[in-house]
C-alpha cells in the first residue's frame, strides 16, 4: 500500500521556494497576500509504500528526523517536528477515509507553592552540594526537548552522588547513583553500561534511540525526588502529572479518521487552519470533511 504523509515542521527559517530532497517535498506553510512567508513552519510531504499506516508515518519520521536536523544546523534556526500535526492518506484511494493527528501548543498549567514546599525548600538545606546539582535540576526544567532534559539529569545524579577513589583514580560514584538513587538495576544498566549505556553514547555524540515505553527521564526524575523525599525530609509531591512543567512546549493533540467530502483531497493546512479556529469559539470542526471509523485495514 502506498500512504501520501504531510507533516507540519516548526521553525523560523523562510521558505520562500518549495523544493525536494530524499524523496520529501519541502514548502513554506503559507503565505500572506503579499507573497511573504507566513506562521513560521514548512509543509513536508512524501509518498512511502510499506504494509501499514504506523509503519509508513515511522519510517517517514525515522527518516525525515535527521533531515530536519541538518535543516537546523544550515538554516541556524530552531527545528521542531515531533510533536506536529500531520495526516496519512491512502494514495490509492485519495478521497477515502485518511487519519489526521492534530496538535496545538495551549497554555502551561501552573503548580501551587505551600506549606509543604516552603518546609521542602528549607529541607534541602541538610544537603551537602557537591557540584552544582540545582542549577542541572533547574535547566532540566527549562528545556522541554528529550535530549537537553537527559542531558541536565544524567549529570545531575552524578552531582549527587559525588566521587570517590579507586586504586589512586577519581571518578563518579556510580555505586551510589545505582544503589542508592536509581535503586534499579535495569534502568541503571540501561544510562551507564560501559560503552553502550544511554549516557555514555549521548555524551560521546553517539546515537540514543528511544521508544514510547523507555523515554528516561520520568523515571530519573521520580527517583531523584524519592531521594530526597527518604533521605533529607522534603514533601516533593511524587504524584504531579508532568512534572518539570515548561511555559511552552505544552499540546493537546486529537487523533481523527475522516472522509472528505464531494470528491475533496485531504490537505493538512486547510484541517490545521479548521480545527484551530474553530476550537477559538469552544468547538471542533473540520470543514469539509466527516468523522469517520477506522477502517479494518490502514
Amino acid at each position: 500500500m502506498i500512504y501520501r504523509i504531510e507533516h507540519r515542521i516548526r521553525t523560523l527559517a523562510e521558505l520562500w521556494d518549495p523544493f525536494e530532497y530524499k524523496g520529501y517535498k519541502f514548502s513554506q506553510w503559507d503565505f500572506t497576500p503579499t507573497k511573504e512567508p507566513l506562521d513560521l513552519a514548512w509543509n513536508c510531504e512524501r509518498a512511502i509504500e510499506t504494509e501499514s499506516a504506523s509503519a509508513a508515518i515511522n519510517q517517514f519520521r525515522r527518516e525525515l528526523i535527521p533531515i530536519v536536523n541538518r535543516i537546523a544546523f544550515v538554516s541556524q534556526c530552531c527545528a521542531f517536528v515531533e510533536f506536529e500535526p500531520f495526516l496519512i492518506a491512502r494514495e490509492v484511494s485519495p478521497h477515502s477515509t485518511f487519519f489526521l493527528h492534530y496538535s496545538e501548543e495551549v497554555p502551561p498549567v501552573s503548580l501551587h507553592f505551600d506549606k509543604e514546599e516552603q518546609e521542602s525548600l528549607a529541607a534541602l538545606e541538610n544537603f551537602e552540594e557537591k557540584g552544582d546539582l540545582f542549577l542541572l535540576l533547574r535547566e532540566a526544567a527549562n528545556t522541554s526537548s528529550f535530549y537537553t532534559r537527559f542531558a541536565m539529569l544524567v549529570p545531575a545524579l552524578e552531582s549527587i552522588a559525588g566521587t570517590k577513589s579507586n586504586s589512586g583514580r577519581i571518578e563518579t560514584d556510580k555505586e551510589f547513583i545505582r544503589n542508592e538513587v536509581l535503586k534499579n538495576d535495569e534502568l541503571y544498566k540501561e544510562l551507564f553500561a560501559y560503552g553502550k549505556g544511554a549516557r555514555n553514547k549521548l555524551f560521546h555524540g553517539d546515537k540514543v534511540l528511544l521508544d514510547r515505553d523507555r523515554q528516561y527521564i520520568p523515571e530519573i526524575h521520580q527517583a531523584i525526588v524519592r531521594f530526597f523525599n527518604e533521605r533529607f525530609g522534603t514533601k516533593i509531591n511524587s504524584a504531579v502529572r508532568n512534572p518539570m512543567r515548561h511555559l511552552m512546549g505544552n499540546f493537546e493533540v486529537l487523533d481523527l479518521f475522516l472522509k472528505p467530502r464531494n470528491g475533496r483531497v485531504p490537505c493538512l493546512k486547510e484541517l490545521v487552519w479548521n480545527i484551530a479556529e474553530s476550537r477559538k469559539q469552544g468547538t471542533t470542526s473540520v470543514g469539509m470533511y466527516d468523522l469517520a471509523d477506522a477502517p479494518d485495514s490502514f
